[in-house]
């Protein structure tokens, strides 16, 4: 069977049934437009030999030339409606995808999900920020920073990143705007952890050899410290096969608590200047909370590198050099937990609310 064929038989009906449509509509574009032409050179050609005969050629093409102006302007809004309707269909694909992310990858539908989603993507929409608020830390301090939903978090970690660039200020690193650094070492100065830890099949050790450009790059003593440091070693050792043991489909043989301390290794192989946690202990019991945190701890000890921690949930983080209550895409409140009590503004109604202790003493 030639090539194209089995790229038509590997197309849904869906995508066909577009495609059918569309070609119709193209040849019938074609067609009117093809007789409005031949009816506007007859009435010229007319005109040109006999008024009355071109009188007659105006009057019998009128009709034609409003017509197909009609079907024209009617194939146009079809087009701009269909070109909305695959908007909205390809972000319910991907919505409805994100939802079932399990269900999604316990079926391996991945590359399947993501054909449906290409085939009705026609036009990548880039979103820009308009605004934004900054701040600055050197090497070292941890900082919090506090928000509710649609504050700012996520335009925040994704400028720091650079997933997106900011249109009407810039952001420094060591005194050098980050949009002049290449994206590729800005990059490597960084760690993220996010709130649902990523893992990929194989085994302990390759995930966290990822952190690194290039895994072969790491070394025995490189993946065993940072196992040390993000306070997963011990588990390690009681494996069977140790760090070659493998970890299951995006990280399915293990706890919530380790795949994230997992995570956290891998983030510090490649020792990074920053470490950003997005939410990385928010959806963790008691005892993994403890263990995450004493992680965090030891990676931010000795002032090494900076740690920026998003949470909702204070108890863990209070020992922060810095906290940041983010309002409205802006900075409410900035000091230690201490300094934020005093003030009795916002970081004391969250205390309150958290029932946490708001003692000064």
């Amino acid at each position: 069977m030639p090539d194209n064929e089995i790229d038509q038989e590997a197309k849904p009906s869906g995508f066909k049934s577009y495609r059918r449509i569309f070609r119709y509509a193209d040849r019938k574009a074609w067609f009117l437009y093809s007789i409005s032409f031949l009816a506007a050179t007859v009435s010229i050609l007319g005109i040109f030999y006999g008024w009355k005969l071109g009188l007659v050629c105006v009057l019998a093409a009128l009709p034609l030339l409003l017509l197909s102006g009609y079907f024209r302007i009617h194939l146009e809004s079809k087009l701009e409606e269909d070109t909305s309707t695959r908007f909205a269909s390809s972000a319910a694909i991907a919505t409805e995808a994100v939802l079932a992310i399990r269900t999604v990858s316990s079926l391996t539908l991945e590359n399947r999900i993501l054909q449906i989603y290409q085939e009705r993507l026609d036009v990548v929409a880039h979103q820009s920020v308009k605004t934004l608020t900054f701040t600055t830390f050197c090497y070292g301090p941890r900082l919090l920073v506090r928000r509710e939903t649609g504050c700012g978090k996520s335009t925040m970690i994704n400028l720091l990143c650079r997933f997106c660039d900011p249109t009407t200020c810039f952001i420094t690193f060591n005194n050098q705007a980050i949009h002049e650094i290449d994206l590729h070492d800005h990059r490597r100065r960084l760690a993220l952890v996010q709130q649902e830890p990523v893992l990929f099949q194989g085994s302990i050790r390759e995930n966290i050899a990822m952190g690194l450009i290039d895994s072969n790059e790491a070394t025995e003593a490189q993946i065993e410290q940072a196992c040390k440091d993000a306070n997963i070693y011990g588990f390690v050792l009681s494996l069977p096969d140790g760090l070659g043991s493998e970890v299951g489909l995006r990280g399915s043989k293990l706890s919530g608590g380790q795949r994230q301390r997992i995570a956290i290794a891998r983030a510090l192989v490649r020792d990074p200047k920053v470490l950003l946690l997005d939410e990385a202990i928010s959806a963790l019991d008691t005892e993994s909370e403890k263990m995450v945190q004493d992680a965090i701890n030891e990676a931010s000890r000795g002032g090494k590198r900076s740690i920026v921690a998003v949470a909702h949930k204070l108890s863990t983080i209070q020992s922060a050099d810095t906290i940041y209550i983010f309002q409205a895409g802006r900075i409410a409140e900035a000091g230690t937990h201490i300094e934020l009590l005093s003030k009795k503004g916002d970081y004391y109604k969250i205390c309150q609310g958290q029932a946490l202790d708001t003692a000064l003493g």
